[in-house]
């Protein structure tokens, strides 16, 4: 073997990357928002709850796209598993390559939708430009099938394990399905915190009240958000949570 042979492919494979300013490293997607977002940043403000979460837990991602928050997650020293949900294929290809880079073994990437519905596929658009506002639709020309994720199917990716969930929810209007679906999991009292965009802009009016009620009805509450007033990241955590700790 010819010393330096493999130079040449280790250098391309670096290239193939960039550093993020959260520390992780992406495969480069050149005109994709979402990837420089990643790359330049979201703010601190989920980051921030990720990294400070100071209690053993596992990390549920729904709509992890690239897997940033999965990344960040699985490098919290007590994080002890994280599901990665992506249903785009092309974007789920990403999060996998992503995963083995940042060498986040114990990341478990599922490609898929967690949706109610009792048919095996969803269709959802996608943007090549702005990867991370894919959305369920009704089938169409352009649209792009996903296998269904259902409530029995989670409850056998996330076995109990003594340890608090941690949820990560970010699926452009389908937030309320999601949490109607986590409704049904075996382990849905065992959430301990919900990270969640809440869009006015997504969801409607009617909808985004219909969620934000059954959270409440659940016992989640509000303990900070980033954002505008239609458009926000919020955590919420299980009444209760860290009081007695």
């Amino acid at each position: 073997m010819l010393p330096g042979w493999r130079a040449p492919t280790e250098l391309a494979d670096r290239l193939a990357y960039v550093r993020s300013c959260y520390g992780p490293s992406f495969l480069n997607t050149p005109g994709d928002r979402t990837f420089v977002l990643c790359v330049q940043g979201y703010g601190r403000f989920l980051s921030d709850a990720i990294a400070n979460r100071d209690r053993r837990f596992q990390f549920l991602d729904i709509g992890a796209n690239l897997g940033l928050f999965s990344i960040l997650a699985a490098a919290n020293p007590r994080c002890e598993r994280v599901i990665a949900i992506e249903p785009l294929p092309k974007v789920y290809g990403n999060l996998q390559a992503n995963i083995r880079r940042n060498r986040a073994w114990n990341v478990v990437a599922i490609r898929g939708a967690v949706a109610g519905t009792l048919d095996p596929i969803v269709h959802l658009t996608f943007d090549r430009h702005h990867s991370g506002l894919s959305r369920v639709v009704s089938r169409d020309k352009g649209s792009v099938d996903a296998p269904v994720i259902s409530a029995a199917m989670l409850d056998d990716l996330l076995p109990g394990t003594g340890a608090g969930i941690v949820a990560k929810i970010d699926v452009e209007g389908s937030e309320a399905e999601v949490i109607a679906t986590l409704r049904k999991c075996r382990f849905y009292g065992a959430i301990e915190e919900i990270l969640i965009e809440v869009s006015e802009r997504n969801l409607g009016p009617d909808t985004r009240a219909k969620l934000l009620c059954m959270l409440a009805e659940d016992g989640f509450v509000e303990v900070s958000r980033a954002g505008a007033a239609e458009h926000y990241d919020a955590i919420l955590r299980r009444r209760g949570v860290g009081e007695h700790i």
